[in-house]
């Protein structure tokens, strides 16, 4: 997953597509690595806070069911 993440391992096979009459790449194609490496700082910065009131943003939910 690593090697993954870090571009190191990748795959040669690459299949493109016609969609309305133009060329489409499949999904997964763009490197995401950064928006990887933001969303696990702010989730780390977060576990270390252990009163729920005392995060950056705040933040409530209600759920309910039938």
């Amino acid at each position: 997953m690593e090697q993954k993440r870090l571009g190191i391992a990748a795959s040669t096979d690459f299949d493109l597509g016609v969609q309305h009459g133009h060329v489409v790449a499949p999904g997964g194609l763009a490197n995401t690595s950064g928006i990887d490496d933001l969303l696990r700082t702010f989730v780390a910065g977060a576990r270390t806070v252990a009163d729920f009131d005392h995060l950056p943003i705040p933040y409530r939910a209600v759920a309910t069911t039938w």
